[in-house]
């Protein structure tokens, strides 16, 4: 039993731990990144995803960077993506009314331009208002 509890808390650990290093090196990544294209909209959106349950303003804030960028460059994927990273931010704060006002936009263009997998995702989080 004793092991058990220690794998379980190196793991959790050793996770925090690889996440805090990505998000580092994402925020390193965006500081000498100076296109305005889809990788940069894309750096936005995965700190947003990173930071939602640790940092939940810098998380808005870097999914909004991620709508505006996307939406400068008409990038339909990256405009979905930064509404479903923009509503979990609301679902965290528990503004459930905005996160599916998000997420409705996000699914309405993953289905438009067949992106399937960010759709069941979104999908996916629409269904956890309901529970």
């Amino acid at each position: 039993m004793k092991n058990y509890v220690l794998v379980l808390l190196l793991f959790f650990s050793a996770t925090g731990f690889a996440q805090q290093n990505k998000v580092e090196l994402l925020q390193k990544k965006l500081t000498s990144y100076f296109e305005e294209d889809t990788v940069k909209a894309l750096i936005y959106i995965d700190l947003a995803d990173l930071l939602v349950f640790s940092e939940i303003d810098k998380s808005e804030g870097f999914a909004e960077k991620g709508l505006d960028l996307s939406k400068k460059l008409n990038w339909q994927r990256g405009i979905a993506a930064s509404y479903k990273s923009i509503g979990n931010v609301f679902f965290q704060r528990g503004s459930f009314v905005t996160a599916l006002e998000n997420w409705q936009q996000s699914l309405a263009i993953a289905e438009k331009e067949n992106h399937m997998l960010l759709a069941a995702s979104v999908v996916g989080n629409i269904g956890l208002v309901y529970q």
